[in-house]
């Protein structure tokens, strides 16, 4: 007689063979929701034009920058790129408090549908935005992208739960991930042979700016109908929800004796009770009320979950065999199930132990990621896209990054084969950020050498990124879940409260790359390439430590099966409230701690060096400060012995006019050094006020007393003496003018 184990097995043996195992959760259909088949169809279709969409914005995108135009500045476009990302997430949080939350639970396939719509809107502004040159309209297409990215991931987050019968989130995710692939293929195929024909035609001109807003609207109306199409086929039920009986028309309340009862009229009655139906206790849904009663068939409080039996729409339910329809609620009167901005409801007794330090971790290794972005663009937009290179444009730039898509895709497949998947556990967690760290590092290596080890690094290191994607993608599907395991909590709060923490915390350091990228074109000055490289290998170690921490925490949860599971006690002052099968009961209670308070602020004030860093590396400025007294100003780097320690700077006053012999003379006299390279006269014909003076003054502070002067530009230029010791030998000269120096 065969175990069950292998008349599965056998069962998937005699179905569709490799493409089922490819594309389907195992023992498909019984393993996911009825509607599964046709909801993934048309939602690979809208992949499929989704991908297409994206370069066909990216094409204006790169145009809008200066991809191609000699006269761009590869500071503006940084600036604008990083701009676009703060008011865009920014105004996303709207789109995740915990009364939108309620929203897209309970209308799951209408903010599907809007959220589609406004992608499509999003790509289409974005090609508008250069048409007129409107950085307004820049900033508009982000935040519509950044409320459709929250309004799609919360209520992806709803689907899958609802798809996920057998409470295999992992695998459902795999596959969804491959089917996913598998049409994003096909788009970048069609993607491949519509920018290659508009770099043929001789690059983004006004007539192929005309022809491609015609097929992005056409592409922008199929995305928005697919969309539609796979909302329409859901059958998933509110989040929250009144129970209305279908025949009285009343709503239902919970009698003295703990039964449910439709006896109320309107919603008005504070009596009605507002339900949920959290599936993770069983195979199934399971009835309960948002104040954490469980009920049967019958409609008795239980003391155990029981099966509710959902009609085929998935909008009724039927007891006592009576039918009663889902009402959806979006406002809880109790605040048991009340989800706070950040945290989950009920937090900290609904959550597992380690929850609270994988947050925490979570933020930490978030914050880096604006300061990594900042530098990616950088050298992205000046040695890739080609911004201020007219030997390229907008469709060399756009055949780029679908050649990095095409092979992420391919690796993507391959790496979701069954026979590798189905090994990606707890294990890999670390192996994957590793992979990802060297993935990382080797395209922004890459992004500086010459186009052919471009293309033949990136080869290599995108696979390895689509590895590490897909690993994490499966393992931390089956994380969430586990967080998710106490009947208050949904994949939603967990989705939305960790966008709104990550969004909050990065504010901070959003802003502060903002500004850097406002001082790079207010400066014209580009900082150093060892500047750059230094800082972000600093920034991926300090990433892959938080995630090295956010991994242990994981591989515990998910090895320790018996910990994150909940029972039904009775209580004396109500029926039946949820409790945890822990040593402490109720878990660790709100607290405040300064250890995880100090390690947090200790890791910012680290940032906040990391920018200081990077600032300094403007002192590589080589450009001349015009005259404007009858005195100049020149400084000169030097290796060591400075009179300002440590910073490789040396100020001495001359006058106005002197010739080479006397310049040197007067170095020499001040104590320094190679002063024989200092320029053959310092004259001052043109008095012109100029914002680099400012920054050889004092960058920060604005200081113009000398003490203070001295002082600033002592702190200001240490870390740049590192950066800066490959061309210490190297003279670079300031002339410069002070209205008097001597005061």
């Amino acid at each position: 007689m065969s175990s069950p184990r292998t008349a599965a097995k056998s069962d998937e043996d005699d179905g569709s063979g490799v493409c089922r195992s490819m594309f389907c959760p195992k023992r498909y259909p019984d393993s996911v929701a009825p509607e599964y088949r046709w909801f993934q169809t048309w939602d690979t279709i809208q992949q499929m034009t989704k991908l297409v969409n994206h370069h066909f914005g990216e094409l204006a995108w790169f145009a809008f920058h200066g991809v191609g135009d000699p006269h761009a500045s590869v500071s503006r476009a940084v600036l604008f790129t990083l701009s676009r990302q703060l008011f865009g997430h920014k105004v996303s949080v709207l789109g995740t408090t915990p009364t939108a939350g309620l929203w897209f639970a309970a209308y799951v396939k209408t903010f599907r549908t809007l959220g589609g719509t406004l992608e499509a809107l999003a790509t289409m502004t974005e090609i508008f935005a250069f048409q007129i040159n409107s950085i307004l309209l820049l900033w508009a297409a982000g935040m519509l992208g950044a409320m459709a990215e929250a309004m799609n991931s919360a209520t992806r987050s709803c689907i899958l739960q609802h798809f996920s019968k057998e409470k295999n989130n992992h695998d459902v995710t795999l596959k969804e991930n491959n089917q996913d692939n598998a049409g994003s293929t096909i788009g970048v195929l069609g993607g491949l042979i519509v920018v290659a024909s508009i770099n043929r035609a001789g690059g983004f001109n006004d007539q192929t700016l005309t022809g491609c807003c015609i097929v992005c609207f056409c592409l922008c109306m199929v995305h928005v109908w697919t969309n539609l199409a796979s909302s329409l086929v859901l059958k998933i039920p509110p989040g929250t929800f009144f129970l209305r009986h279908c025949k009285t028309r009343r709503y239902v309340i919970v009698t003295s004796g703990n039964s449910l009862a439709a006896a109320a009229d309107t919603l008005a009655d504070e009596r009605v009770e507002i339900f949920k139906l959290p599936s993770d206790q069983i195979f199934g849904k399971a009835l309960m009320s948002t104040n954490e009663v469980w009920f049967d068939q019958d409609g008795q409080a239980a003391a155990d979950p029981c099966a509710a039996q959902l009609d085929e729409d998935g909008q009724s339910i039927v007891l006592r065999g009576e039918k009663y329809q889902l009402e959806a609620c979006t406002s809880l009167r109790s605040s048991k199930s009340a989800s706070t901005l950040f945290f989950p409801p009920g937090w900290p007794v609904t959550m597992p132990k380690g929850f609270d330090a994988f947050a925490a971790y979570d933020l930490i290794g978030g914050i880096t990621s604006t300061p990594r972005k900042l530098l990616h663009v950088f050298i992205y937009w000046k040695y890739v896209a080609g911004v201020g290179d007219a030997s390229k444009g907008p469709a060399y730039a756009c055949l780029l990054g679908l050649f990095g898509t095409s092979i992420g895709l391919v690796s993507g497949l391959i790496s979701g084969v069954p026979i590798l998947a189905e090994n990606y556990d707890h294990r890999w967690l670390i192996p994957s950020y590793i992979l990802t760290m060297i993935a990382e590092a080797s395209n922004m290596i890459a992004m500086v050498f010459p186009l052919k080890w471009y293309l033949l690094i990136n080869a290599l290191g995108i696979p390895l990124a689509s590895l590490s994607n897909i690993i994490r993608k499966a393992v931390y599907a089956e994380v969430d879940r586990r967080w998710a395991s106490h009947p208050s909590v949904e994949l939603i709060h967990l989705n939305l409260c960790k966008r709104n923490r990550a969004t909050i915390l990065n504010l901070l350091t959003s802003i502060l790359c903002v500004w850097y990228s406002l001082h790079l074109v207010n400066s014209s000055i580009h900082p150093s390439l060892q500047g750059i490289f230094a800082v972000y290998v600093m920034l991926l170690l300090f990433d892959f430590a938080a995630n090295f921490q956010k991994s242990k925490i994981a591989s515990e949860l998910l090895q320790n099966q018996n910990s994150y599971d909940y029972e039904l006690t009775e209580m004396d002052h109500e029926p039946y409230q949820p409790q945890r099968r822990l040593g402490e009961q109720h878990g660790p209670g709100l607290s405040f701690s300064m250890k995880k308070f100090g390690m947090t602020l200790f890791l910012v004030m680290g940032e906040a060096a990391v920018y200081a860093g990077l600032v300094t590396t403007l002192s590589g400025n080589t450009n001349q400060l015009e005259p404007c007294t009858e005195r100049c100003l020149q400084f000169k780097l030097i290796s060591d012995q400075s009179s300002i320690p440590g910073t490789g700077m040396f100020p001495f006053p001359v006058r106005n006019g002197l010739d080479h012999q006397q310049l040197k003379d007067t170095c020499q006299d001040f104590g320094g050094l190679n002063c024989e390279l200092l320029t053959a006269s310092c004259s001052a014909s043109v008095c012109e006020e100029r914002r680099v003076r400012r920054m050889v003054e004092d960058r920060l502070s604005g200081s113009k007393s000398k003490t203070s002067f001295v002082v600033s530009i002592g702190v200001y230029s240490a870390p740049c003496a590192a950066v800066e010791s490959v061309e210490s030998s190297k003279s670079a000269r300031f002339d410069g003018c002070t209205e008097d120096m001597a005061r």
